[in-house]
């Protein structure tokens, strides 16, 4: 069993961050990425196979990936091009068709199901659509038999169990399961191993499919919005409960 799994590398917010401060911010391994990398090593102890994980980003992010396979992942690849650089969701999933089929394929493709600073939820469901491919969306469990694998998915209305045949791309929701911390001999092996990078022009793509030049939306201004402080109110009275929530509500509906 062969599987992929694609990890972001994503500003660390924990203490906050303004649009100024981007360059200087941590990055770290996108929380939803570490849950599909645990499923997959997990699946992988269950039926042998191997895994790989894959980011496509500058070429610091190569330390996500170093830190994956600390965590169990077999093997890396790091996606790099300045040509990449502005890329969208459709020319992400573009650019990570074609490194699947640069690497041959895979039975399964696992990925977070929304990255905490884009906040989509496309990628997944595109490249599954630039692949061809069966789609699974946010997956809170599953079973492989076979060729065929059941996910139980979180829905607007509740959950239902989806099943399909591989290859299939997978996403998944986090916080079901607690990812693994590095071990000891996975941080000896992960400073060891050799990380391939894959530019444009090993995959083939004309630059006009790559970056703001193949994206059909781009981000045009980021900002930070202003929140007045508030006098708060201590209610006890259910009407007057009442009242506070319906203007609040109106003033939210402008």
């Amino acid at each position: 069993m062969n599987i992929l799994v694609l990890v972001k590398a994503v500003p660390n917010t924990t203490g906050g961050m303004d649009s100024e401060d981007k360059k200087k911010t941590e990055l770290i391994p996108n929380p939803a990425d570490m849950t599909a990398l645990e499923e997959a090593i997990t699946l992988r102890e269950q039926v042998g196979g191997t895994v790989t994980v894959a980011t496509m980003g500058v070429e610091s992010t190569v330390s996500i990936l170093r830190q994956c396979i600390a965590r169990g992942a077999d093997q890396a690849v790091l996606v790099t091009d300045s040509a990449f650089a502005g890329s969208d969701t459709n020319a992400t999933a573009r650019i990570l068709a074609k490194t699947v089929a640069h690497l041959g394929g895979f039975d399964l493709i696992f990925c977070g199901r929304k990255s905490t600073d884009g906040e989509t939820g496309q990628v997944g469901p595109e490249l599954a659509a630039h692949l061809g491919c069966n789609f699974v969306a946010n997956c809170t469990a599953k079973t492989l038999e076979g060729n065929r694998i059941t996910c139980l998915c979180v829905t607007d209305r509740g959950t239902e169990t989806l099943a399909c045949n591989l290859p299939a791309v997978v996403s998944f929701r986090n916080g079901i399961n607690s990812p693994r911390l590095p071990s000891l001999s996975g941080l000896f092996k992960a400073n060891r191993k050799e990380i391939p990078k894959i530019n444009r022009e090993t995959l083939g793509l004309p630059r006009e499919l790559c970056g703001q030049a193949g994206s059909p939306t781009m981000v045009k201004k980021t900002y930070r919005r202003p929140f007045a402080k508030r006098r708060p109110q201590h209610l006890t009275d259910p009407e007057e409960i009442f009242q506070a929530l319906q203007a609040g509500k109106e003033a939210s509906h402008g």
